[in-house]
């Protein structure tokens, strides 16, 4: 089964109204999501993965935001650092492009999230792989994920 269309059947099941893009060229890039749906790059959140000492955790940041691993690294208490690609992969069995904070393995690990993010209502989050992205209110998105949100500006 496409990650997507789990992500789909979460949403539908937790009564959270969504819109889903898909693009057969693909939304590797903020811009390109940006572009595609119309919303500027701070309605755009980045699901970045994070290497804090020995294990992966999420961190979704806007799309207009760089991740702060300074911050993060002393609110955690451990040396962090991004993650790589093959560590995401061999991990979490995800390629690069379906980083998602609604993928369901994501939703396995410690899910973190700017505060940043809270200052617009509606956002886009990538849908499991690198055509499909869905929009969905902020609210609701937290309520399903529930991330720690972190003040890191």
């Amino acid at each position: 089964m496409r990650v997507y269309l789990d992500i789909i059947k979460r949403l539908e099941e937790a009564g959270i109204s969504y819109t889903l893009f898909y693009s057969r060229d693909g939304f590797e890039t903020v811009e390109k999501a940006s572009k595609y749906t119309g919303y500027p790059a701070e309605n755009i959140l980045k699901t970045m993965i994070l290497k804090a000492g020995k294990k992966l955790i999420a961190y979704v940041v806007r799309g207009d935001q760089r991740v702060n691993l300074n911050f993060i690294s002393g609110y955690l208490g451990l040396k962090v650092r991004l993650a790589d690609a093959k560590s995401i992969k061999n991990e979490l069995g995800i390629e690069i492009g379906g980083l998602s904070i609604l993928h369901p393995n994501i939703m396995k690990i410690d899910r973190y999230m700017s505060r940043k993010c809270l200052e617009v209502s509606d956002v886009i989050v990538g849908g499991g792989d690198r055509l499909h992205l869905f929009k969905v209110s902020i609210k609701d998105l937290i309520e399903l994920t529930k991330p720690i949100i972190l003040d890191d500006v």
